[in-house]
């Protein structure tokens, strides 16, 4: 009489696995599985990303400090353990040292782990941010700006389709849309809107706009400059004290207007509005693409 298969292994939705741990990054699932093959590619995309973003694996493994700890999860699990609603989440970051990777929007990991390249880039700047904030708070635009530009610049290759995405905001994007980022999405508690997808983007294109444009030349060094604000508010300096000490007595209000303004001006003329920046040689075919069609905004006007 043959024998039957033996039943899978149940996964549990709540205790973690451990794949990886090197004292300084451990990775795990929970709720969800990945093999030995995939988690081992998996970890070196996390590696890349963190050397891409300038974030020190390895002060977990000083004495007193914790690792890395990358969770994927799934979205039943991270419901179950956080109470948080991913359904339109990719990653999500608890405090310096614990991040986590919604699964189920990855159902390609188990075959091209790369996918996640993007995600780690983006989550990990998040954890650096979080790690020189300490207690003090900066901006939602600039925090999930920062990590967009992060994950934008490390990882847009890996998916045409997000990164088209991506550009379709940029292009897009409005002088209200970017008054109401700088009003609206602010701190965590304002950030429940149906914008939040496009103020997240618009964030990484006032990063870009201030290392590229701002009063004409930009500024080169923008984002170190930028996470050495997080490093005074950490050390008690307000946003703004910080912001117009880093930036050489520029003020955080003078940027935004300068943001509107240019904005406003690129509204019909989407190369200058990427021009220089990390999205320009990104954009270069897809607008191409689209100026034939006259699908981007103000090209179909433009022959008129």
């Amino acid at each position: 009489m043959p024998v039957p298969p033996s039943p899978p292994p149940k996964i549990s939705i709540t205790r973690p696995q451990v794949l990886y741990d090197d004292g300084s990054l451990r990775l795990r699932t929970i709720g969800c599985s990945l093999t030995p093959k995939v988690a081992s590619t998996l970890v070196k995309e996390i590696q890349s990303a963190a050397v891409a973003d300038g974030f020190d694996l390895k002060v977990g493994s000083k004495p007193a400090g914790i690792p890395l700890t990358v969770d994927l999860i799934s979205r039943v699990a991270l419901k179950r353990i956080e109470g948080e609603d991913s359904s339109c989440l990719e990653g999500l970051t608890i405090g310096a040292r614990h991040i986590y990777f919604i699964k189920d929007s990855y159902q390609t990991v188990d075959r091209d782990p790369a996918v996640m390249a993007r995600v780690s880039a983006h989550e990990l700047k998040h954890a650096q941010i979080a790690s020189l904030c300490g207690t003090g708070d900066i901006p939602s635009y600039l925090n999930e700006g920062l990590a967009e530009s992060a994950g934008d610049r490390f990882g847009a290759a890996t998916s045409r389709e997000d990164i088209e995405y991506v550009l379709e905001t940029l292009v897009s994007a409005t002088p209200a849309q970017a008054r109401r980022m700088f009003h609206r999405f602010v701190s965590g508690e304002s950030c429940e809107d149906p914008g939040d997808g496009v103020f997240t983007d618009l964030g990484a294109l006032y990063i870009e706009y201030l290392r590229t444009k701002f009063r004409e030349k930009g500024i080169p060094d923008a984002n170190a400059r930028l996470l050495r604000v997080c490093s005074e508010v950490g050390e008690g300096a307000t946003y703004d004290q910080a912001f117009a000490h880093q930036m050489g007595g520029v003020t955080v209000v003078e940027t935004q207007r300068a943001f509107i303004r240019f904005i406003r001006a690129t509204r019909k003329k989407p190369q200058t509005r990427l021009e220089g920046t990390i999205y320009q040689p990104l954009s270069q075919q897809w607008i191409a693409e689209k100026k034939s069609s006259a699908r981007v905004v103000g090209f179909a006007a433009s022959r008129r």
